[in-house]
């Protein structure tokens, strides 16, 4: 077995029930549902119940801070949803790692406007809500080149 196959196996991630899956997946980063099967035989360990199916959703990394390079090779994370169809259990399994370290990146994201700027934009979205955002932005273009923005 190679070293890139020991790395993506897949591992059991979190139980939950169904109730809880949408909190669960807001706490991911970015993803997208690749593909459902509806109809396969549940495997969940569940105590003495009849055969009965589940529904398997895999699910990808579409995270941009792990997908940032465009010349490296696209985050491999994927997330397999299994929720059984008759009590709403679900395993979330997860194969491979993020190539970004998304747990050292919690809360807000990297600032990308100076102070200044934002309070510009927040002031003119205050000023005129319905304002274009293409508008907004020459607005700041034109401030940065014709102010004390340029100092």
């Amino acid at each position: 077995m190679t070293s890139e196959q020991e790395t993506r196996k897949w591992e059991l991630f979190e139980t939950m029930t169904d109730t809880e899956l949408a909190t669960f997946r807001s706490s991911l980063p970015a993803h997208s549902i690749r593909r459902t099967n509806t109809g396969l035989r549940c495997t969940i360990a569940h105590q003495e119940m009849p055969p009965h199916t589940m529904t398997r959703r895999y699910v990808d990394c579409r995270s941009t801070l792990c997908n940032a390079n465009l010349e490296a090779p696209p985050c491999k994370v994927q997330y397999a949803f299994n929720t059984c169809n008759t009590t709403g259990i679900v395993n979330v399994w997860r194969q491979g790692e993020h190539i970004y370290n998304h747990d050292e990146h919690q809360g807000r994201p990297p600032q990308l406007m100076t102070p200044l700027a934002y309070q510009a934009v927040i002031d003119m979205v205050q000023q005129d809500p319905q304002r274009p955002p293409a508008d907004i932005m020459r607005a700041i273009e034109d401030r940065r080149h014709h102010t004390e923005w340029a100092k």
